[in-house]
């Protein structure tokens, strides 16, 4: 039986314009457990408010993946704009060097080309390579 208490996640996504609660805080800090930009935990709504109340843009997970780099993979083009308009650097690299534009063409999710073309817009190096020289 499911509780009628929803999680922080859900609370936020209900309420977007809510205050940032010390939960959602802890939530994004582990984004990277459930990759929660992929599945809209990141809007242009909620962005602002946890950005404000202290979330780190630039939070690495266990491989190097910021937020930004997360909705990159996931081609969320959504959370990657509100992402960038909160200090989300385009140049975030993985652990492994990789860059947007690497981790955009190393998915297979859905909106590839939109992606890459919004990443070059962005000023993405395209001739960045990673540790594997690639």
């Amino acid at each position: 039986m499911m509780s009628a208490t929803p999680s922080p996640m859900v609370a936020l996504a209900l309420e977007p314009k809510s205050r940032a609660e010390p939960e959602i805080l802890e939530w994004w800090s582990g984004l990277f457990e459930i990759p929660c930009v992929a599945i809209g935990g990141i809007t242009v709504e909620n962005c602002p408010v946890l950005v404000e109340a202290g979330a780190d843009t630039e939070l690495k997970n266990y491989d190097g993946h910021t937020p930004f780099l997360t909705a990159v993979h996931f081609h969320n083009r959504e959370a990657m704009s509100a992402l960038r308009q909160h200090g989300a650097s385009v140049d975030a690299r993985t652990y492994g060097g990789d860059t947007a534009l690497h981790v955009a063409c190393g998915s297979n999710a859905r909106g590839l080309t939109e992606t890459v073309h919004l990443l070059l817009r962005w000023g993405a190096d395209e001739t960045a390579l990673n540790r594997d020289g690639e």
